[in-house]
Parts: structure tokens; C-alpha cells; sequence
């Protein structure tokens, strides 16, 4: 550990996401995860974790993002309920995405 601090000891935090999470975790399987991410927000300014959770917000008002964590293939019932609904394998990543976003808010805060 000391060699990784002493290699590293110049690193910053750059950015600060956060979310509300709703967890579930199977009844009968406790290998079935499905977390639920909403209120996603980032900021790359006042990166300090106990400066609160404003920011920036990283998607749309009324999208969430849903992430289920299977060892192996869904069991039989997930696959029903996620052909029934049309639901896709789709990856994301949050700090890309806010990375992304991030750059394109810097010509709007030059503006300023």
C-alpha cells in the first residue's frame, strides 16, 4: 500500500458523482442484484466529498439507470421480464458520461 501512496501521492480528486440507490437483491437467488440510480449528478469544481451532493445533473429529469448484476445468464423469470418490456444489454458509464458532459460546459462557463 505504501509504495501505491508513495507512487501516486500528486493524485486529485477530479470529480465527484453522485446518485440515490435503490438496491434489491434476490429472495430466493442472493446472486441477483438490481440497483436503481437516479438523481445522477457530477461536478468537476468543489471535488471535496464533504462539500454535499450538488452538481451538474447527468441525465435527463425522468431517466434512472438500471443495473443488474447476474453471475452467468439471467434466470428464466428475469428473461421474461425483460423481453416483455423490450429491455437490452446496454453498457454505461457514469464517469464517462460526465467526463463527456463536462467538456462540453466549459465554452458555456467561459461565457460567463
Amino acid at each position: 500500500m505504501e509504495l501505491l501512496q508513495e507512487r501516486y501521492a500528486g493524485l486529485k480528486p477530479k470529480m465527484v458523482i453522485s446518485y440515490d440507490r435503490y438496491s434489491m437483491k434476490g429472495s430466493e437467488d442472493k446472486k441477483v442484484r438490481v440497483t436503481i440510480d437516479s438523481n445522477i449528478r457530477f461536478r468537476d469544481y468543489d471535488v471535496d466529498l464533504t462539500s454535499g451532493r450538488h452538481g451538474y445533473p447527468l441525465l435527463e429529469e425522468d431517466m434512472v439507470i438500471m443495473e443488474i448484476k447476474v453471475p452467468g445468464e439471467y434466470p428464466q423469470w428475469m428473461s421474461e421480464i425483460l423481453n416483455k418490456y423490450g429491455l437490452e444489454d446496454q453498457s454505461f458509464s457514469k464517469y464517462g458520461k460526465a467526463y463527456l458532459k463536462s467538456k462540453e460546459l466549459i465554452p458555456q462557463a467561459a461565457k460567463v
